[in-house]
């Protein structure tokens, strides 16, 4: 559904306005949505990797090394946002704990 939106923004945006339900998205809006639809394909990927019959702590280990990897690479361009600073830090810290165990 996200996903849609983002592919549509512009004539999402127009609708909102025409039909004056007082709901509005914002350009900060939307960019928070991609950035939630960009992070969810490798966490879908992931997903499906560590739910395979065969998975095991090696292939387990590395597609987590992987998400964070692409995660950071996606979270790159919009590290100047609050949120995701603190998404990051939590998610990362979390996740080194994680390895380390």
């Amino acid at each position: 559904m996200l996903e849609r939106i983002v592919k549509i923004k512009k004539p999402v945006q127009k609708a909102l306005l025409d039909l004056e339900i007082g709901i509005n998205i914002n350009d900060d809006e939307l960019t928070h949505i991609l950035i939630i639809v960009k992070t969810l394909d490798p966490l879908k990927l992931a997903v499906e990797v560590l739910c395979r019959r065969d998975a095991n702590f090696i292939s387990a280990e590395a597609t987590i090394k992987f998400l964070l990897e692409e995660i950071q690479i996606i979270l790159l361009p919009f590290t100047k946002l609050e949120f995701l600073k603190q998404l990051k830090n939590g998610l990362f810290s979390k996740a080194i704990v994680m390895l380390q165990s």
